[in-house]
């Protein structure tokens, strides 16, 4: 197990280098994350950035920052794109 002080992580379990590091390119989540970002520029929204998030398999997309009225369409949209395009990849949306 492991305790809240005083003993480090099993080994291969510390994370550090999860959130800094590029997606795998072994996994599908990196073609599934392509084909997001393809069909958002194909409907005029650019994602600035996409990166892994803390925990291990979580990705995270940022669109440009905008005016209000548009970015919560686009938010919108872009949530709705992942939503159908994660499942044909064999992944999970968590919005």
């Amino acid at each position: 197990g492991r305790t809240v002080i005083g003993k480090d992580a099993p080994r291969g379990q510390e994370m550090c280098d999860h959130y800094m590091a590029p997606p795998s390119t072994t996994s599908p989540a990196l073609d599934c994350m392509a084909e997001i970002q393809r069909q958002c520029f194909e409907v005029g929204i650019p994602l600035r950035t996409r990166h892994r998030e803390v925990a291990p398999n979580q990705y995270e997309f940022a669109p440009l920052f905008g005016s209000v009225t548009t970015q919560i369409d686009q938010n919108i949209i872009v949530m709705q794109i992942i939503e159908e395009v994660a499942p044909q990849y064999g992944l999970a949306a968590l919005l």
